[in-house]
């Protein structure tokens, strides 16, 4: 059975969790990065799910040193928090998935794999660059509009999971819901011509909305 390092300092969440996913991990749960490590220097774990706000010190300090690892363990990262720029952090920082609490109990089961468990998702393939609204593809840096920019990063945070037409709109336009519909699908366009794989990893389903898939 594949292994699984929670950590959760609100001791409810982390229990909560565990529970859902029992069935599926041999499970540790830790309250801290020090106890995570310590954890972590006793023996592999195949996933490593941390919130972002943990008690004295964020989960990116964690995130840091699971990149060290050989090999490093998949890293989801939970958050109550969730903005571009953090989710932006996150992804370049190694973090697999970025999940919004709260989150429901197929929700989790999806994000950590059920259905596949030998086959962990691979580290996104984008980099972004928050200061230029830049992004890093297969060695090539590309330019992007800032609504192109902050439309990828959130479909980036959110691989595998259909995100509505409505909740991608408030995201790019929240000063402005009277925005016409027509150019959220023209971002899209434009950001296909801009990076093509992306005419067979994002999937546009009418009444479902959007899901990228992860990245090999």
């Amino acid at each position: 059975m594949r292994r699984l390092l929670i950590v959760e300092d609100n001791e409810e969440y982390a229990t909560g969790v565990s529970d859902a996913v029992s069935d599926l991990f041999a499970i540790d749960i830790r309250t801290s990065v020090h106890e995570a490590i310590q954890a972590l220097q006793a023996k592999p774990y195949d996933v490593v799910l941390t919130d972002y706000m943990l008690q004295g010190s964020s989960g990116l300090e964690l995130v840091s040193y699971l990149e060290a690892l050989n090999p490093t363990p998949r890293i989801v990262m939970m958050t109550g928090f969730a903005d571009k720029d953090m989710a932006i952090a996150a992804l370049n920082s190694g973090v697999s998935h970025l999940l919004e609490k709260p989150f429901t109990v197929s929700r989790i089961r999806e994000v950590l794999g059920v259905g596949d468990a030998d086959k962990a998702p691979a580290r996104s393939a984008v980099r972004f660059d928050a200061l230029t609204n830049s992004v890093i593809w297969k060695g090539e840096t590309l330019r992007l509009t800032p609504s192109e920019y902050l439309l990828l990063s959130y479909l980036t945070s959110h691989e595998n999971a259909w995100i509505s037409r409505d909740e991608i709109e408030k995201v790019l336009w929240k000063e402005n819901p009277h925005v016409s519909r027509n150019i959220l699908d023209t971002h899209i366009y434009n950001l296909r011509k801009k990076i093509p794989d992306l005419n067979t990893q994002l999937s546009v389903v009418r009444g479902k909305g959007f899901s990228l898939k992860s990245f090999e």
